[in-house]
């Protein structure tokens, strides 16, 4: 099985602007390498103050350095070979340091050895609004309040890995899919079953967008969290509009009406199993414009 492992410290907000007086931050020392191993895998870890990359796509780790909300969303204006090439990246820094931190560092080491330059612009976008599907709130046969807020336990989790891992000055040891509040996760192209622990709305709303083929925004109005499980055929099409760059998408079934007949399409799935359904809109998007940007020689 292919494997894609991400290890975000934590999602850390929007930066602003640093002050012109402020030098930028550095790491202290950092390497910069392509990998042309054609391997599918690829590894990203940042625990605070380091960043270990392999094998990753100049694209992504652009994405994650500027913090888009959306890794899966294409750079505006920028070269093929900005998502085509892979690089390994090592970099660190001494003594303690915050996600927003090293963030900070990744940004300077993208902009010295690749030149890069890049701005902030806002574009309209196609979106799903998530709503309660019946006129009576109702939801469905397959969704129910939850006593447990996983978003909580992973957000916990990872701030206790993250220490561990500062502390000992090795790579975080990522939760195992399958333990609680991190379940595996499908990969198929047909008969896809999600089953989704002590998630709000807006969690929900987060998990599925992989799978609409654009991004999905709570507008439930429901509180809480729930317990859910989601079965369905997702569409491939769908599916690779929201890939992440350099992630491979399943192959599409080879009888596509068996799969259907098997789980049905997500919308339908929805509305059936949760009770919810998803409403085409038009909203806005930030996405980062490429202006300079150039291939680095190797360390």
């Amino acid at each position: 099985m292919r494997l894609l492992l991400l290890a975000f410290a934590i999602a850390a907000p929007l930066c602003a602007a640093a002050q012109d007086a402020a030098p930028p931050a550095r790491f202290e020392a950092a390497t910069v390498k392509i990998n042309k191993s054609g391997d599918a895998r690829m590894v990203l870890l940042s625990p605070p103050g380091r960043v270990t990359a392999t094998n990753v796509p100049l694209q992504l780790l652009i994405m994650y350095a500027y913090e888009q909300q959306s890794l899966n969303q294409p750079l505006v204006d920028a070269p093929a070979w900005v998502a085509a090439d892979r690089y390994d990246i090592v970099a660190t820094t001494g003594g303690a340091r915050t996600p927003q931190e090293t963030m900070a560092m990744l940004r300077t080491l993208l902009e010295e050895r690749f030149r890069l330059v890049v701005r902030r612009d806002t574009r309209p976008e196609d979106v799903y609004h998530l709503v309660v599907a019946r006129s009576d709130g109702r939801l469905g046969r397959d969704i129910t309040p939850s006593p447990t807020n996983c978003e909580a336990v992973i957000s916990a989790a990872l701030a206790a890995t993250i220490k561990t891992a500062t502390e000992s000055g090795k790579p975080p040891a990522m939760p195992l899919p399958g333990a609680p509040c991190f379940p595996q996760m499908p990969n198929a192209a047909s008969g896809m079953t999600m089953k989704l622990e002590g998630l709000t709305m807006a969690g929900l709303a987060n998990r599925i967008r992989n799978f609409a083929g654009r991004p999905v925004i709570d507008r439930t109005g429901l509180t809480g969290t729930f317990d859910a499980t989601l079965r369905f055929t997702p569409d491939a099409a769908a599916m690779r509009a929201s890939a992440l760059p350099g992630v491979p998408v399943p192959a599409p079934s080879a009888n596509p009406q068996a799969a259907i007949d098997e789980a049905p399409p997500l919308q339908a799935a929805l509305q059936e199993q949760l009770g919810l359904k998803l409403e085409p809109q038009t909203g806005t998007t930030t996405v980062l414009v490429i202006e300079r940007i150039e291939k680095p020689t190797d360390d």
